[in-house]
């Protein structure tokens, strides 16, 4: 037994008992160069009340941990510190301005005796890493990533050789989706940890990175030194089955019989029944439909959705897709080891040959157009094509009638240089109303009319017959009547229309 320095580093609040007034803290503090951990019951009465009460269960704890005396190095920065904390909750649990009905709650669930963004450089090596720890740890746990990066980068810089860092930094940046860099720290992890479990992780980052090789390597490797291991041999399972290697299934019929249960849940859970090879037969949803027995395609895309099967979803035409080879072993696998309750029995003959894609590379896109063409095949047109006879139809009928506008303001006789600008403006309007004109909206009646009269008025002024300060009443109906019959009718679907699901399947 000997005196030993006592660094409190943060608490974390565990359970309260509103109507027992006490409190239960977790309290991380490092002894030497060591973490620990205890539990701290605290009763909620006065403020200086609570820090005295604190401090000395504190070093009571400290004391059960192998040492005689116990001196808190951090308690001039720590008393005043709790104090604030400890006021903060008091105010919290009696907050005037709670609705009604709204119970009593404690929103300062953390305390940290170093906050963030600190120099921390005046304290010791030791305390700074168990610090960032610290801080890393509870963004971890709260699956903060994007937090959690920072601090253990910090962490790596005082101290190489722990393995957990390099863990915890390799899954938050996996779920930060930086594959490449997360793989690199795997790669760390395992050569700093050399166990079973960091190998395990390596060559499950292999896999999921593609690189089957390697991946394979390491599985191959932990088998030859413990052939009971089973996340080694599910994982060359998987490898196997990605390649489309038939003796997948005697790993997996192993698996079964020495724990069912373990290898029911995997595949359930874990197991991905795509298959990345170069020569796969694409099909629609009708025609995996077909293929599996279901009545409607609607009833295999819910259960695409739910990842209840294999297949492949493209959300920037958002199409959705299978591949038979595929659905043929996952159905083998669901039937196999009675992962479903009714048995799946693949209708062979419903799926026509000449449907289905086997050109490999450009099986994405023919299975993102399998369902027109199967359309077209059968003589009906789809929504598709419908909106563009449509919209061809309109722009047609919109270019003839502005045709005859043309020929309207073509001014006879008069001056030849008039009636050439004002032929010009003719022109000039006429492609400014089919700039004008909507390539797709709700359909309208007429177009800019103050242009066309703008541009008449300037025709007729060009011939010399009528001036624009002098109209006689009958040049006035003449007008009126023109404006009657100039309104063009513009078929154009509306926008609604284009927002219809255009694959009916």
């Amino acid at each position: 037994m000997a005196k030993a320095q006592v660094d409190l580093i943060s608490l974390e609040i565990r359970k309260w008992l509103l109507e027992a007034e006490r409190l239960h803290f977790r309290a991380f503090f490092v002894i030497g160069d060591k973490e620990f951990t205890s539990i701290v019951d605290l009763s909620l009465t006065q403020v200086p009340d609570m820090v005295e009460e604190f401090v000395n269960k504190f070093r009571q704890e400290a004391r059960g941990k192998n040492v005689d005396e116990v001196v808190i190095s951090n308690e001039g920065l720590l008393r005043p510190k709790l104090n604030v904390y400890f006021k903060k909750i008091l105010s919290e649990l009696n907050n005037n301005k709670r609705r009604k009905g709204q119970s009593r709650q404690i929103l300062s669930n953390y305390f940290d005796v170093y906050v963030e963004n600190q120099d921390l450089s005046f304290l010791d090596p030791t305390i700074q890493f168990y610090v960032l720890l610290n801080w890393a740890r509870r963004y971890y746990e709260k699956e903060d990533f994007s937090r959690a990066i920072d601090p253990l980068k910090k962490l790596l810089k005082i101290k190489k050789d722990y393995g957990i860092v390099y863990k915890w930094l390799a899954r938050s940046l996996k779920k930060m989706r930086k594959y490449d860099e997360a793989m690199r720290y795997y790669e760390m992890y395992a050569k700093v940890e050399k166990t079973v479990e960091a190998r395990l992780e390596l060559a499950k980052s292999y896999r999921k990175g593609k690189l089957y090789d390697k991946s394979a390597k390491i599985y191959s490797e932990i088998l030859k030194k413990n052939p009971a291991e089973k996340d080694a041999k599910i994982g060359l399972a998987q490898i196997k089955y990605a390649r489309m290697e038939s003796d997948y299934l005697p790993l997996l019929d192993e698996l079964n019989q020495e724990d069912p249960e373990w290898l029911r849940k995997w595949l359930l859970d874990e197991f991905n029944f795509r298959i990345y090879a170069t020569s796969k037969t694409a099909l629609t949803p009708i025609q995996a439909a077909k293929f599996l027995g279901f009545e409607k395609a609607f009833d295999i895309t819910q259960k695409a959705f739910k990842n209840e099967l294999p297949s492949h979803f493209n959300p920037s035409k958002a199409r959705m897709h299978f591949f038979k080879e595929e659905l043929e072993n996952w159905a083998e696998i669901m039937n196999r080891f009675n992962l479903i309750d009714e048995k799946i029995v693949l209708q062979k003959d419903h799926l026509k040959v000449e449907d289905a894609d086997t050109s490999g590379k450009n099986s994405s896109r023919s299975s993102v157009l399998g369902t027109q063409n199967s359309e077209k095949n059968s003589g009906r047109s789809t929504r598709v094509e419908e909106i563009i006879r449509q919209i061809r139809e309109a722009k047609a009928k919109r270019n003839r009638s502005l045709k005859e506008i043309e020929k309207n303001f073509q001014v006879r006789g008069g001056n030849k240089k008039k009636s050439q600008s004002a032929a010009k403006v003719a022109q000039k309007t006429v492609k400014q109303v089919n700039a004008d004109a909507p390539e797709i909206s709700a359909p309208t009646n007429s177009i800019d009319r103050k242009k066309l009269i703008a541009a008449k008025k300037s025709a007729k002024a060009g011939s010399g017959k009528i001036t624009p300060k002098k109209r006689t009443q009958s040049s006035k109906k003449k007008s009126a009547k023109s404006r009657e019959t100039t309104p063009v009718e513009l078929d154009i679907p509306n926008e609604q229309e284009f927002l219809i699901e255009t694959d009916k399947s």
